[in-house]
């Protein structure tokens, strides 16, 4: 996503991808050094510097956008300073759009700041991937990091038991797949059995 906008040149876009930060000004520092505006002393001047950039941006004819990733991990202190940034708006049209990207826990911190509920236009989620999706997953990924050079060494019993095993999340089929392979490496084996996954399963508990 933050590859579409930046590459697109109606857009300016900026990502954060640490946006735990400890207070309000060095989260609103952190964004505006993504955008190479200069913060200033105090909160406050920081606010206007960065209105003032959003303005300029908007004549200029870009649409500003701020996408966070790992968005649960905003206290509800940050996430007042995204409300105060949305507020930066003239009669028609905002200065900025933001995208926050999080677990689970997101929505439910986002309900709790009804201020930042209130302006959320969209609310989407992945879900579990199903058995196809996870065997694609694994097959594009390998494909991409042998340069499409061999096929992925998991068997058909294999690719059962990590979908089984990791519910069908993402990270966890990540976390399987990597463990299936260290064994097939200490045993220098050219196929993943289904035994290693679940000893893999394990020992990730």
């Amino acid at each position: 996503l933050f590859e579409i906008v930046r590459d697109n040149e109606d857009y300016q876009a900026a990502m954060l991808v640490t946006p735990a930060l400890k207070t309000d000004n060095a989260f609103l520092k952190a964004i505006m050094d993504e955008f190479g505006v200069a913060p200033k002393r105090s909160y406050y001047a920081s606010l206007v510097a960065f209105q003032q950039f959003l303005m300029g941006s908007r004549k200029n004819g870009k649409n500003t956008v701020v996408i966070v990733d790992e968005a649960q991990k905003l206290t509800p202190r940050l996430l007042d300073v995204l409300h105060t940034l949305l507020n930066f708006e003239s009669n028609t049209e905002k200065f900025l759009q933001i995208v926050l990207i999080g677990q689970e826990e997101l929505a439910k911190n986002i309900d709790n700041v009804l201020a930042i509920k209130s302006r959320v236009r969209v609310f989407g989620s992945l879900l579990s991937l199903t058995q196809d999706d996870c065997n694609e997953m694994i097959a594009f990924r390998w494909h991409t990091a042998s340069a499409g050079r061999s096929s992925h060494p998991f068997s058909e019993e294999a690719l059962k038991a990590i979908y089984r095993l990791s519910g069908g999340l993402p990270r966890e089929i990540i976390k399987l797949c990597d463990e299936g392979l260290i064994r097939a490496y200490i045993d220098k084996s050219e196929a993943v059995s289904v035994d290693m996954i679940t000893d893999a399963a394990k020992e990730l508990r």
